[in-house]
């Protein structure tokens, strides 16, 4: 071997060396295991920010959540809903909202018939009941849209998450022997399977729920 060669192969060797060493560096501490609760949380995460996205999806049933996107205009301010009232429900589409301060249930009727939601308001003693409408073609329409946008947001967390195992996947391939790297990186594929189910699972519950109007 030539000295050239030889000098190029030892520079080679050393950037092996360190890459390794950078490796050992970044996961000191950790086995794979950890590394794979770490992945596991971070696709549960994104199951989370999903659920919470669909729940914003309003289904056009009686909920006690249905209100809490309407803002009540009384004692000369904004605020939220539920910061003055508490909201019953009563069937598919009855509801009782309980005021806290009756100076204000007139505040509160007029920001439920200001609303985008088809309401029928009528006093009850001290309270308002309310009945839903029908829930028209174009709000179904929008709010399955709605569900699939937040199915596309999942795919593209769950892209991003499987991009990163892949890069944790090739550094530990560099000090970890192979059939051990194989292993995890079923496990890892195993783990977004998983996640993928359940995101489909809440996306056609959320579905049917809307349908069903």
């Amino acid at each position: 071997m030539s000295f050239a060669k030889k000098d190029e192969k030892n520079k080679k060797d050393d950037k092996k060396q360190k890459e390794k060493e950078q490796v050992h560096q970044q996961f000191e501490g950790q086995d794979l295991n950890t590394v794979k609760r770490d992945y596991d949380t971070k696709l549960q995460e994104s199951i989370i920010e999903l659920q919470e996205s669909l729940k914003a999806v309003k289904s056009g049933r009686a909920s006690t959540d249905i209100f809490d996107d309407i803002e009540v205009t009384a004692y000369g301010e904004k605020h939220p809903f539920s910061d003055l009232c508490q909201t019953i429900v009563k069937g598919n589409n009855n509801m009782l909202v309980r005021v806290f301060d009756e100076n204000v249930k007139d505040d509160v009727i007029k920001a439920l018939t200001r609303s985008e939601l088809d309401l029928n308001c009528t006093l009850e003693g001290k309270d308002i009941k309310v009945k839903l409408g029908t829930t028209k073609k174009e709000t179904i329409d929008a709010a399955i849209k709605q569900i699939k946008s937040c199915g596309d947001d999942f795919k593209l967390a769950l892209k991003d998450i499987r991009h990163e195992m892949m890069q944790t996947v090739k550094k530990l391939e560099k000090i970890l022997p192979q059939e051990e790297i194989k292993v995890f990186q079923k496990d890892l594929e195993k783990l977004c399977t998983n996640k993928e189910a359940d995101a489909k699972k809440h996306i056609d519950a959320k579905e049917k729920e809307i349908k069903a109007q």
